[in-house]
């Protein structure tokens, strides 16, 4: 399952501290509401809207380093697109997994 870190936020921000804390502070903002609203789009079927948040979430993904997050995110994404939630649980191991990590920065 891997790990998230903050080692490609650290090369972007590429020694500007203030920078380096705006993204995290953005991660921390956005990843909560993209989850909830994730969430609320699985739980009434919504597979196609559910998708546009993957993306936003699979990006944070990237962001936080975790190659494994991305992959799952990039198939379950797919997956939604196509009218499936076989994914589904997987993924939402890593969110909640990516929830704690940011809880913790």
């Amino acid at each position: 399952m891997g790990e998230p870190n903050l080692d490609y936020i650290r090369k972007i921000a590429n020694g500007d501290q203030e920078f380096f804390n705006k993204l995290i502070k953005i991660v921390k903002f956005e990843l909560p509401n993209e989850v909830d609203s994730y969430n609320d789009y699985m739980q009434r079927g919504c597979f196609m809207q559910a998708a546009n948040i993957v993306h936003k979430i699979k990006h944070k993904a990237i962001i936080l380093s975790w190659e494994d997050a991305y992959q799952i995110a990039a198939t379950h994404e797919e997956n939604l697109k196509a009218g499936s939630n076989v994914d589904q649980a997987s993924f939402d191991n890593y969110l909640t997994a990516m929830l704690r990590y940011i809880s913790t920065i």
